[in-house]
């Protein structure tokens, strides 16, 4: 029951993330926590914040797979851990941050494309 609890206090914040920039602050968050760093409560809230989006863009995306002239546009392995992919996505939003005036699927899905490019099936 616990854990019903908590996943409707998460929903609602997983959906406030509006900008890449939010997204962004966000997410820097978990990297904090990674290292160790000591966070307050408002830090581990925007860090829950990010893992949410992100694990809700994943299933978002596994239902319904972005994709372009009917090829995947990313494919995040299933070995990546959800503060992986939040790191991965805080590197590329450092490295771009012009594009962080985006809504946060769009740079999120920006990020997964240079992150996670899938490779093209092998011909026998």
């Amino acid at each position: 029951m616990k854990w019903l609890l908590a996943l409707a206090l998460l929903l609602p914040l997983a959906a406030s993330a509006k900008t890449g920039e939010e997204l962004l602050a966000d997410c820097r968050h978990v990297a904090d926590l990674q290292r160790g760093e000591p966070d307050d409560e408002a830090g581990r809230i925007a860090a829950a914040k990010c893992l949410a989006f992100l694990q809700g863009f994943g299933g978002a995306d596994a239902l319904s797979p972005l994709t372009r002239k009917g090829r995947r546009m990313f494919c995040i392995p299933k070995t990546v851990s959800l503060n992986e992919a939040a790191r991965h996505a805080v590197d590329w939003m450092d490295a771009n941050p012009g594009k962080l005036h985006f809504g946060a699927h769009e740079v999120l899905a920006m990020a997964n494309i240079v992150n996670y490019p899938c490779t093209a099936p092998t011909s026998p």
